[in-house]
This record gives structure tokens, C-alpha cells and sequence, in this order.
């Protein structure tokens, strides 16, 4: 493999209540980093 190769970096997260918010999804998954809460089918209210 060529190591200039890059590859997608999203992760799935499946199985969350209807209720969660973006604030408490950064606040468990910044341990591991930088990250961007991207909601393809989720309602803007």
C-alpha cells in the first residue's frame, strides 16, 4: 500500500436515543481526538 493513500476517517454510531444532543456526544468521543458530529437524517428544530 502506498502510504500518500488516504482514507475516510468517519465513524458510524449506531443505536442512539432520538434525544441526544451534539454536546454530549463531543464530550465522550474528545478523548479520542478532534471531531465533527455530521447528522445525515437528523431535524434541524
Amino acid at each position: 500500500m502506498n502510504k500518500d493513500e488516504r482514507f475516510s476517517r468517519k465513524v458510524f454510531v449506531g443505536g442512539l436515543p432520538p434525544d441526544i444532543d451534539e454536546e454530549e456526544i463531543i464530550a465522550h468521543f474528545q478523548r479520542f481526538g478532534p471531531l465533527v458530529v455530521d447528522w445525515p437524517h437528523k431535524q434541524e428544530s
